[in-house]
């Protein structure tokens, strides 16, 4: 079966809704059955072109098992099923995962100086763990829009979902992402400077915090990158 055809096959699935991991794995399986039938042909002592054509009458018609699939309801991917959880889902990871980060942060200031906070006392944490909550701090506002960026434009271009659905999602995501400041104060004992968690969402500047628009302008940018590199892959993928 030729690389034009399998490739034609496989969007009218997507097209159609049927999930990217079904799709993947029927045209897999179809062009294996097809060079099977094919070398089959010829050991049977058909030539190249007469081995083709035979292989082509045994398979029957594809568009038949396309057809098939579309009218499984089962096969749908949820994001063509329920589009709107594109919109929502990428806003809630990261609102999650940046709860889940002051909850963890809180967590290891208790575990490591629970003794010195019951008795009141100021006392400023180790090297080492302000050095880990500043790497976890670093990846929260900067790796983590990336990641959920790349799941949300993976499974939405693989999937076919429309631009409207996952192109507000990455929009919110964006603008969420860039306006979130997570400041820690370290406790200074000989200020009696006690520590704080500042977690604030700073829609007031987007006028003239430059911060905002380099870290929007980076998500932006890196979406569009992705998409394309997406879309080729694809292409290959089903060839």
């Amino acid at each position: 079966m030729g690389k034009n055809q399998l490739a034609q096959l496989s969007s009218t699935l997507l097209q159609g809704g049927v999930a990217y991991k079904h799709v993947r794995r029927f045209i897999a399986e179809l062009r294996d059955h097809s060079v099977d039938l094919e070398q089959e042909a010829v050991r049977n002592g058909s030539d190249t072109s007469a081995a083709r054509d035979e292989a082509m009458t045994r398979l029957g018609d594809p568009e038949l098992l396309v057809q098939e699939m579309l009218e499984r309801p089962e096969l749908k991917s949820y994001g063509r099923r329920f589009p709107f959880l594109l919109v929502l889902m990428p806003v809630l990871s990261y609102i999650l995962f940046g709860l889940i980060l002051v909850l963890f942060v809180v967590g290891l200031v208790l575990i490591f100086h629970s003794g010195a906070l019951e008795e009141g006392e100021i006392i400023r944490p180790s090297d080492f763990l302000i050095e880990a909550i500043s790497v976890i701090r670093i990846d929260f506002l900067y790796l983590l829009p990336i990641i959920l960026i790349y799941f949300l434009m993976s499974y939405a271009i693989k999937n076919h979902i429309a631009l409207k659905y996952y192109g507000f999602g990455l929009l919110l995501l964006c603008l969420l992402s860039s306006s979130v400041y997570l400041n820690l104060i370290w406790p200074d004992p000989a200020n009696a400077i006690r520590g704080s968690i500042d977690v604030s969402i700073n829609l007031s500047r987007w006028d003239f915090d430059p911060g905002f628009f380099m870290r929007f302008a980076a998500c932006v940018l890196f979406a569009v990158g992705l998409k394309q590199f997406i879309t080729q892959r694809m292409q290959r993928e089903f060839e």
